[in-house]
């Protein structure tokens, strides 16, 4: 090899060694468990808040079952500050907030308002912070700009989700030995027969400015 060449390829390897790594993406289809602490206006702190998503992005679906809906700025708009939990679920362009232990659902939002499911790529336009490395494991931390910084944790071996902290006020956190890739079953997101699209959500909650 030239030295010409040499030099080339010692540039092209330092390089990859200190370049950012590529923005994260979802797979197709995922569930994972978490634990979520999330703070509200007059409902206060919830902490060690019980949940598993699921996502499928070629179905359109996702669910995110939570062990109350107390703290959620959705659900607790319905059920006004109850502690009984809470699933959204979206299906066919529609997001309904499902109250299981109540038997009561309502249809929040739809996708034309932005009440979809995100990308697979939803993270393209993100920062790119640093690595984490101070447990055992290595982890990525990204910035989404919205109305506030939202960091988004990954494990950097395995791009698994590990966190997502909207700050100031919701920190979810995954359980990365939960996470099972590939296509979901799709009775999960099976609407329950005491669901309606026709059956809106009260016009005194956040779906109403949603919508």
């Amino acid at each position: 090899m030239h030295y010409h060449q040499l030099f080339l390829t010692l540039v092209a390897v330092v390089f990859s060694i200190y370049a950012d790594p590529s923005p994260p993406v979802w797979p197709i289809a995922f569930q994972e468990t978490f634990n979520e602490t999330s703070t509200l206006p007059v409902v206060g702190t919830g902490t060690n808040i019980q949940g598993t998503y699921y996502y499928d992005f070629d179905k359109k679906a996702v669910r995110i079952d939570r062990s109350t809906g107390k703290y959620d700025r959705y659900c607790s708009s319905v059920k006004y500050f109850q502690d009984t939990p809470c699933t959204h679920l979206v299906v066919e362009g529609l997001r309904y907030l499902i109250f299981p232990a109540l038997k009561s659902c309502c249809m929040c939002c739809t996708a034309e308002s932005g009440c979809g499911i995100v990308k697979p790529d939803w993270l393209s336009d993100s920062k790119f912070i640093g690595y984490n490395t101070t447990e055992s494991v290595k982890y990525q931390v990204w910035d989404k700009k919205g109305l506030q910084d939202n960091f988004y944790w990954q494990v950097d071996a395995t791009q698994v989700p590990y966190a997502i902290d909207q700050q100031p006020n919701d920190l979810m956190v995954f359980d990365v030995t939960s996470f099972k890739k590939g296509a979901i079953d799709p009775s999960i997101f099976a609407l329950p027969s005491y669901c309606s699209k026709s059956h809106t959500c009260p016009l005194l909650s956040v779906c109403t400015v949603a919508r």
